[in-house]
Protein backbone atom coordinates (compact mmCIF):
# COMPACT_ATOMS: atom_id res chain seq x y z
CA UNK A 1 0.00 0.00 0.00
CA UNK A 2 1.23 3.32 -1.05
CA UNK A 3 2.09 6.19 1.73
CA UNK A 4 -0.48 8.46 2.57
CA UNK A 5 1.77 11.96 2.11
CA UNK A 6 -0.12 14.47 4.03
CA UNK A 7 -4.17 14.63 4.65
CA UNK A 8 -4.69 17.81 5.34
CA UNK A 9 -5.98 20.50 2.82
CA UNK A 10 -3.05 22.29 1.16
CA UNK A 11 -0.53 20.07 2.99
CA UNK A 12 2.83 20.49 1.18
CA UNK A 13 5.20 17.47 1.55
CA UNK A 14 8.28 17.40 3.46
CA UNK A 15 12.13 15.97 2.84
CA UNK A 16 10.75 13.37 5.83
CA UNK A 17 8.13 12.05 3.85
CA UNK A 18 9.17 12.04 0.33
CA UNK A 19 13.28 10.91 1.17
CA UNK A 20 15.57 11.59 -1.70
CA UNK A 21 12.87 11.70 -4.21
CA UNK A 22 12.00 15.38 -3.29
CA UNK A 23 12.80 18.30 -1.08
CA UNK A 24 10.77 20.64 -0.02
CA UNK A 25 12.19 24.72 0.13
CA UNK A 26 10.56 27.89 0.56
CA UNK A 27 7.46 26.94 -0.62
CA UNK A 28 7.93 24.88 -3.15
CA UNK A 29 8.97 20.81 -3.75
CA UNK A 30 11.69 19.87 -6.61
CA UNK A 31 11.51 15.97 -7.62
CA UNK A 32 14.57 14.97 -8.84
CA UNK A 33 14.93 11.27 -10.12
CA UNK A 34 11.45 10.02 -9.24
CA UNK A 35 8.19 9.88 -9.90
CA UNK A 36 5.08 10.28 -8.84
CA UNK A 37 1.66 9.24 -9.47
CA UNK A 38 -1.39 10.66 -9.42
CA UNK A 39 -4.77 11.02 -10.37
CA UNK A 40 -4.39 14.99 -10.74
CA UNK A 41 -1.73 17.35 -10.32
CA UNK A 42 -2.34 21.09 -9.95
CA UNK A 43 0.53 23.84 -10.32
CA UNK A 44 -0.44 27.25 -8.90
CA UNK A 45 2.27 29.53 -10.37
CA UNK A 46 5.34 28.88 -12.59
CA UNK A 47 6.86 25.13 -13.35
CA UNK A 48 10.24 25.48 -14.54
CA UNK A 49 11.70 22.43 -15.84
CA UNK A 50 15.31 22.23 -17.05
CA UNK A 51 16.78 21.51 -20.76
CA UNK A 52 18.57 18.82 -22.07
CA UNK A 53 19.71 18.22 -26.09
CA UNK A 54 17.94 15.77 -28.44
CA UNK A 55 20.98 13.52 -28.65
CA UNK A 56 20.35 13.03 -24.94
CA UNK A 57 16.58 12.00 -24.88
CA UNK A 58 15.69 8.59 -23.91
CA UNK A 59 14.04 6.32 -26.42
CA UNK A 60 11.26 8.07 -27.97
CA UNK A 61 9.52 4.00 -27.83
CA UNK A 62 9.60 2.93 -24.18
CA UNK A 63 8.81 6.81 -23.11
CA UNK A 64 5.27 7.18 -25.09
CA UNK A 65 3.73 11.09 -23.02
CA UNK A 66 7.07 11.84 -21.63
CA UNK A 67 7.56 15.65 -22.03
CA UNK A 68 11.33 17.01 -22.25
CA UNK A 69 12.26 20.94 -22.97
CA UNK A 70 15.32 20.88 -25.51
CA UNK A 71 17.83 23.45 -25.84
CA UNK A 72 18.99 22.21 -29.32
CA UNK A 73 16.29 22.06 -32.15
CA UNK A 74 17.09 23.32 -35.70
CA UNK A 75 13.76 24.88 -35.93
CA UNK A 76 11.45 27.28 -33.64
CA UNK A 77 8.29 25.84 -31.81
CA UNK A 78 5.81 28.73 -33.47
CA UNK A 79 4.78 26.75 -36.63
CA UNK A 80 6.12 23.48 -35.93
CA UNK A 81 3.62 21.86 -33.39
CA UNK A 82 3.76 18.07 -34.35
CA UNK A 83 7.35 18.03 -35.98
CA UNK A 84 9.74 15.08 -35.20
CA UNK A 85 12.66 17.14 -33.30
CA UNK A 86 16.01 17.23 -34.72
CA UNK A 87 19.26 18.74 -32.66
CA UNK A 88 22.30 20.97 -33.54
CA UNK A 89 20.04 24.18 -33.70
CA UNK A 90 19.74 26.77 -31.13
CA UNK A 91 15.87 27.05 -30.58
CA UNK A 92 14.33 25.76 -27.52
CA UNK A 93 11.56 24.02 -27.59
CA UNK A 94 9.05 21.48 -25.39
CA UNK A 95 8.77 17.75 -26.90
CA UNK A 96 6.87 14.86 -26.04
CA UNK A 97 7.59 11.21 -27.36
CA UNK A 98 4.39 10.06 -29.48
CA UNK A 99 5.58 6.22 -29.34
CA UNK A 100 7.64 6.52 -31.89
CA UNK A 101 9.35 9.87 -32.30
CA UNK A 102 9.91 13.12 -30.34
CA UNK A 103 8.01 15.60 -31.70
CA UNK A 104 7.97 19.32 -31.07
CA UNK A 105 4.59 20.54 -28.44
Amino acid sequence: MAKLIGNKPNQVPTNADLGDLAYQDKGSVKIEGGEITADSLEVIGGLSQTTTTVAALPTASSNTGVRYMVSDSTVAASGNFGATVAGSGSNVVPVFSDGTNWVIG
